[in-house]
């Protein structure tokens, strides 16, 4: 992620193999944030806080970075197949933003068998036998409920998917 501040007249091209595929002109006085994920999103709010307007761009169809919760099927919950856990103690700005946000956590199950899959696709299932300590805590609808949250609150950011950034230079 990173932030460049537009002046009276940008121009940002984006690579060609992506939707966009082109040149356009940045809206005047702009901050442009590179990368949607949750830095930029944030990056973007507290932009916002101090009455600036953004423009966001991700490379991605998506937003998050990282972060990714998928459902396996509709209807079923999510599963964070990045960043899953808090330890409030250890990550005191992600305990800021979380309690900021009225986000609700849960503690991680610890107890019973656990299932991994290994880097060459083969499951196994290891009885657990230990807890972690300090215990770690879940976000209720998994870390994706950060990203929600901050994107639900954007009111002066133009959101751009797809748009890989390959230059910014003055018109």
């Amino acid at each position: 992620m990173s932030l460049t501040r537009a002046p009276k007249a940008a121009v940002i091209e984006t690579a060609k193999d992506t939707m966009m595929n082109t040149s356009f002109r940045a809206p005047p006085d702009a901050a442009i944030v590179v990368g949607a994920g949750l830095a930029g999103l944030l990056s973007a709010y507290l932009l916002e806080q101090q009455g600036q307007s953004v423009l966001l761009m991700e490379s991605r169809d998506r937003i998050g970075g990282r972060v990714l919760s998928a459902a396996a099927h509709t209807g079923t919950p999510f599963v964070d197949l990045g960043p899953s856990w808090l330890w409030p103690g250890m990550n005191e700005r992600l305990s800021h933003w979380t309690t900021t946000l009225g986000l609700k956590l849960f503690p991680q199950h610890q107890s019973g068998a656990a299932i991994m899959e290994m880097q060459n696709h083969n499951v196994r299932r290891h009885a657990s036998t230990y807890t972690q300590e300090p215990p770690s805590l879940r976000w209720e609808g998994g870390a994706v409920a950060l990203l929600n949250a901050l994107m639900a609150r954007l009111e002066r950011t133009q959101l751009l998917l797809n748009a890989q950034v390959t230059l910014i230079r003055h018109a």
